[in-house]
């Protein structure tokens, strides 16, 4: 239940911010993997918003969303803070895609004693 409603509100990223895309993602059972775009083109360009700005409010609505749902007011589900790594070549952006494609089945492999 808490995965598909965050995975619903991470969807919204592109709908909330026009220039914040999302290039992929994977929702984990206690956590998440996420490559964000944040896109500022020209002097003129409205300009991203802060990644922490993103993230805070994707975490409160999923938060008040589960609240909702499971009739727990004082659901905690966000531990604070998050990791952050500026991705600085198209080399290091494919090995961070390949984590986070094979990141669920290497957790599987942990859980059931395979890895």
């Amino acid at each position: 239940m808490l995965g598909r409603i965050a995975d619903e509100i991470w969807q919204r990223n592109n709908q909330v911010y026009s220039n914040v895309s999302n290039d992929l993602y994977r929702i984990m059972p206690n956590h998440l993997h996420a490559l964000l775009l944040l896109e500022h083109h020209g002097a003129d360009a409205e300009r991203p918003p802060k990644l922490g700005t993103v993230i805070n409010s994707f975490k409160g609505a999923v938060t008040k969303e589960a609240r909702l749902t499971t009739g727990i007011p004082g659901l905690a589900i966000w531990q604070n803070g998050f990791h952050e790594k500026i991705v600085n070549s198209e080399a290091s952006l494919n090995r961070i895609r390949q984590y986070i494609l094979y990141n669920p089945h290497l957790d599987e492999l942990r859980r059931t004693g395979g890895a």
